[in-house]
């Protein structure tokens, strides 16, 4: 047994007393690459059957309808593919390209972009966050055209291939500072644009 731990101490000694066999030393180089990508998602228009759109088309509206603010069009913003958001918002504001209605293009619709015989005259377009456009049911916000409101909308859903609505609408109403006798027939078109940054 005394043997046994000879032998033992032996083996510790000679490993303790030989550095030389640990002195050899290499170095590697490490390189770490990747590619940092945006916390984002994939926003597109689509109307009520799900179809994506690149407009809200209205349809054929009648003067009357304008006056009674009766003729809208509910469609949606879609969020899909979020990925990376700490927050899972969206953070949305809608934008003039057009301009705005009024006689000094301050009114919160958004004016004709057309002009000309054939263009509607006395009339503007609003957007509303719901999907029945400031009805008697409204409970959403009009997006103003000259004060924007800043919207924040809830995407935590809208990931893999399950995506998230925000519901809109649009409808045709008199411009401001017009009244019914200043609606005139004619084509209408106007341009907005959402801009959307994500948390």
């Amino acid at each position: 047994m005394n043997k046994q731990h000879a032998i033992l101490i032996t083996l510790l000694t000679m490993l303790c007393h030989s550095p030389s066999v640990w002195a050899a030393s290499s170095t590697l180089d490490l390189t770490v690459s990747t590619t940092v990508q945006p916390s984002t998602c994939e926003a597109s228009l689509a109307d009520t059957n799900n179809t994506l759109i690149t407009a809200v088309d209205i349809g054929d509206v009648l003067l009357s309808e304008v006056v009674n603010k009766s003729k809208y069009k509910p469609f949606v913003i879609r969020f899909s593919k979020c990925e990376g958001l700490s927050r899972n918002t969206a953070i949305i504001k809608l934008e003039k390209r057009t301009g705005c209605d009024g006689q000094s293009n301050n009114g919160a619709g958004y004016r004709n972009a057309l002009s000309g015989v054939n263009a509607a005259t006395g009339v503007s377009a609003e957007v509303w966050t719901e999907n029945n456009a400031g009805g008697a049911s409204a409970s959403g916000t009009q997006l103003d055209c000259t004060n924007p409101p800043i919207t924040y909308v809830d995407v935590e859903g809208a990931s893999g291939t399950n995506f998230v609505n925000w519901p809109l609408s649009a409808r045709m109403v008199i411009a401001k500072d017009k009244t019914a006798s200043d609606a005139g027939a004619g084509e209408f078109s106007s341009l907005a644009t959402f801009t959307i940054q994500y948390e």
